[in-house]
């Protein structure tokens, strides 16, 4: 098992992200996501093209997704989320990247999880912040998983989940 940073594929929105005040410019960049990924650390996941994140220039044309990602429900927005950003990260990290997709803000598009992603064949997977454990039940398009500072704030918190 090894960790997976989500990673925005844009690297202007990753700017006007970082250009906001509230995110550290040193962690946006996307220089280290080959290494890391070809080292075996990590493996660099897809977090969306944009994040329809509200500092984006690109989301005044979209004002209806800022900050919703769940209202993502057309061919058109879910081929730039996730298809244009999983072969943006694919070309800097290498092709066995981004093989995994964490919803934006956690919010999982009914679209994206019913009908977009079944049908495409890039992706093994879809990440939630729903905090429960993965299960052999558990739909791969909506697998749950534990956030820090959501769901822990410390190494006891995470122990207790551990142990749950």
């Amino acid at each position: 098992v090894r960790a997976t940073s989500f990673v925005i594929a844009s690297s202007s929105a990753r700017a006007d992200i970082s250009g906001d005040g509230t995110n550290n410019p040193d962690r946006m960049h996307d220089s280290w996501w080959r290494v890391a990924q070809n080292r075996g650390l990590m493996d660099i996941g897809n977090h969306g093209w944009d994040h329809v994140h509200p500092s984006v220039q690109g989301m005044q044309g979209r004002a209806h997704l800022v900050e919703a990602f769940h209202k993502i429900d057309t061919h058109d927005e879910a081929r730039l989320q996730i298809d244009d950003a999983g072969d943006c990260i694919c070309s800097k990290a290498g092709p066995a990247s981004g093989q995994l997709f964490a919803y934006p803000y956690g919010q999982v598009s009914d679209y994206l999880a019913d009908e977009y992603l079944p049908r495409q064949s890039k992706l093994l997977g879809a990440v939630t912040t729903e905090p429960a454990p993965v299960t052999g039940s558990s739909d791969v398009w909506r697998i749950p998983r534990y956030v820090s500072r959501d769901h822990f704030k410390s190494i006891a918190d995470l122990q207790a989940v551990v142990e749950g």
